[in-house]
């Protein structure tokens, strides 16, 4: 076979599926750019279902979620939309400093234009939470960054189902 084993991949090919899991871990754990639990977290009664719900939705895209999260903040007293200020700068904060190391990593890797077609993503409007992932895995998967060689498909599926025949 002509796959290169794990252990002696390069060191760029190495960086990349680092930095690969890594955005992929922070985009699906980070709220990013919306920071509706951060809002969740600061109101009671039926605001906060609410929240929980639009918190659990990967399927409405984010415009139309931050719209409904910017109506339920302005029904806020002042000092929740102040603390929610707040926390939202101190969040966005520390995103552009990991977005900056990571950034770095990637330019070192020789992966710039890759890493800021991911930061694009994590930041896009326009697309759904679900849209977002799959996308960023779909570019990762094209990458090639999870083995030395062949397709991507060669990893996801097993070999009885590589053959010609389908």
């Amino acid at each position: 076979s002509s796959r290169i084993p794990y252990r002696i991949l390069p060191y760029s090919t190495m960086l990349l599926f680092f930095l690969g899991l890594a955005l992929l871990s922070t985009s699906t754990l980070a709220d990013s750019p919306l920071y509706i639990e951060e809002l969740e977290d600061l109101v009671y009664g039926p605001d906060r279902r609410i929240l929980d719900v639009l918190d659990d939705d990967n399927w409405t895209p984010r415009s139309e979620l931050k719209v409904k999260v910017d109506e339920i903040l302005a029904r806020q007293s002042p000092e929740i939309q102040k603390a929610y200020a707040h926390i939202v700068e101190m969040k966005e904060g520390q995103r552009n400093l990991r977005n900056k190391y990571w950034q770095t990593r990637a330019e070192a890797a020789g992966a710039g234009p890759q890493y800021e077609k991911i930061k694009l993503l994590q930041t896009d409007m326009s697309i759904t939470e679900h849209e977002a992932e799959r996308r960023t895995r779909q570019f990762w998967f094209e990458m090639n960054i999870y083995h030395g060689s062949g397709s991507s498909e060669e990893y996801y599926y097993p070999r009885y189902m590589r053959s010609e025949v389908y």
